[in-house]
Parts: C-alpha cells; sequence; structure tokens
C-alpha cells in the first residue's frame, strides 16, 4: 500500500591491503491497519579479518518494531533488536555493539479541540533492557514514566522521571586520577 515500503543496501569496503568488507541488508515499513505498522531491518556483515557463516546470527543485524503512531487515544511502540558480536559494516558504524534487548512506549494522549491553544497533551511510559550477547550481563536499562503537551504554536514540555541502570562489564580510567569499577550504576533523574 502507499504507506508501506521496502529498500535495500550493499556496500563494500576494500583496502589497499587487500582487507575485505560487505555488508548488505534489506529493510522496510508496513502499514498493518489503521495506525498500526511494523518496520523490520535485516542486515548481515561480511569480512576477510572473521569466520563469516551466511547463516550465523554472530555477523547480523535485526530490528522489528510494532507501533500504534496515533495522536489520540493509545498510542504504542515494541521493538526488539539484536546485534551480534562479529556484526561489523565497514562503512557506517554500529551504536550498540553485541547486544540485544527490548524496547517499549505505551502512551495516551488528548487532543483537547479547536478553541483550546492546546494541540495535544498525554502520559507516557517507557522502558528499555539492552543485555550483552556474548554473556547476557546487562548493558543498559531504562524506566521512565512521563507527561508532555504541545501547543498549536510549536511550543511544548516534557516531564519524565528516569530510573537508569547501567552494566559496565569492565574496570576503565576517565582520567589519571578517576577510574570506574565494573558493575551496576543506578540513577535517578527527572
Amino acid at each position: 500500500n502507499k504507506n508501506s515500503y521496502l529498500g535495500g543496501i550493499l556496500t563494500s569496503r576494500i583496502g589497499l591491503n587487500g582487507h575485505q568488507n560487505y555488508a548488505y541488508g534489506l529493510d522496510g515499513i508496513f502499514k498493518l491497519h489503521g495506525e498500526d505498522f511494523l518496520s523490520v531491518r535485516v542486515a548481515q556483515s561480511y569480512d576477510n579479518d572473521s569466520s563469516n557463516k551466511v547463516f550465523s546470527v554472530r555477523p547480523s543485524f535485526l530490528f522489528v518494531n510494532l507501533e500504534k503512531r496515533s495522536q489520540k487515544g493509545i498510542g504504542y511502540n515494541l521493538a526488539y533488536s539484536y546485534s551480534g558480536d562479529q556484526f561489523s559494516p565497514g562503512i557506517g558504524f554500529v551504536q550498540l555493539p553485541s547486544v540485544r534487548g527490548f524496547t517499549g512506549n505505551l502512551m495516551y494522549n488528548w487532543l483537547p479541540g479547536e478553541k483550546s491553544r492546546f494541540f495535544n497533551y498525554g502520559i507516557s511510559l517507557n522502558g528499555t533492557r539492552f543485555a550483552s550477547v556474548t554473556n547476557g550481563i546487562l548493558e543498559t536499562m531504562i524506566i521512565s514514566p512521563g507527561w508532555q503537551m504541545f501547543t498549536k504554536k510549536g511550543y511544548g514540555a516534557v516531564i519524565n522521571a528516569q530510573l537508569d541502570k547501567e552494566g559496565v562489564q569492565s574496570d576503565f580510567s576517565i582520567s589519571d586520577s578517576v577510574s570506574i569499577k565494573a558493575g551496576n550504576y543506578s540513577f535517578k533523574s527527572i
């Protein structure tokens, strides 16, 4: 239908020293019904410095997202993402390498009407959890309830309470006098 698409990509990087890296993938957004959409991205990389297997998940990337794009009433966004420990596109970057995880957003929005100065306002609950694909240890987790409003003139305000938990896999130094030890760290913010 006119609200869906399917696309593909193929990249290659060949170094003067003979090193070769290829990445290929497909992506698409499909309108399922009404305001419900499914997004899918699948990619794989080939690098002559790695043991490459076509049907292995180690050099692969997967993203699946189901969402209801609604400015009024209930909306949602549920996503799963996987980035294998050998996925390495030679042209470009991977924001969160070697992780798998879920992201979920649940929201309810109101449209106050033509006479109001507000375009919409609503409440939301957002959550994210990513873990390492190699050992299952927590990388990051976020839980965030919130409220937002937007005016018809384009102004807006958002307030969120947020709980973050970060898993540090190994010790590292920020400077000569400051080092961070491996472990889980929690943060709260508004």
